[in-house]
């Protein structure tokens, strides 16, 4: 795939998360819409940093048994963060 296409991808679906942003959170608590390329654990956390954020709220799909409370991405993200996490299951 090129960057070209990627970044076609990506305009669409930060236009669509945008929308959804606006239509269903209120202005005083809406945030904004970053769409980074990576590994998914690792672009949460360097996010985190580079917007100073105060927590990460996350999801976390049903583990395996060898990460039994948490999955591989929510682990990684509450061991490396910069703030608190709130993972949802």
């Amino acid at each position: 795939m090129s960057s070209d296409t990627f970044g076609g991808y990506a305009k669409t679906h930060r236009e669509a998360l945008q929308l959804m942003l606006t239509n269903l959170v209120p202005e005083p608590h809406r945030g904004r819409c970053v769409i980074r390329n990576g590994v998914v654990a690792d672009e949460i956390v360097a996010q985190a940093r580079e917007s100073k954020v105060d927590a990460i709220v996350m999801a976390s799909a049903k583990p395996k048994f060898r990460s039994y409370l948490l999955g591989s991405n929510a682990a990684r993200v509450v061991r490396h963060a910069p703030c608190s996490v709130l993972v949802a299951r």
